[in-house]
């Protein structure tokens, strides 16, 4: 994550993670670990490139970014820093 000078709240959302580009058939599931003004980590299953364009979905919103980072942890998940460019609502129903 590039601004590590903001303060990051914790929180335990569950999402669905798409890749945008390069376009990607799978989604995965993705636990949001933080949020920050401009970006957001979460942990999903399977690495994603560096530079990827992604939508997280989540209840009530759906958050586009970029993939500035990509770790993987001692439990295989990854964690991504995103940095976040667009948060749009969605409908429900």
């Amino acid at each position: 994550m590039i601004a590590r000078g903001e303060p990051r709240f914790q929180t335990s959302r569950e999402g669905e993670l798409t890749m945008i580009s390069p376009p990607g058939s799978e989604t995965l599931m993705a636990s949001i670990i933080d949020v920050s003004r401009s970006g957001l980590q979460v942990e999903i299953t399977a690495p994603i490139e560096l530079g990827s364009n992604i939508e997280l979905r989540l209840e009530n919103i759906s958050v586009f970014g970029e993939v500035g980072s990509c770790r993987q942890r001692a439990s295989g998940r990854y964690r991504l820093g995103v940095l976040t460019s667009r948060i749009i609502p969605r409908r429900r129903g």
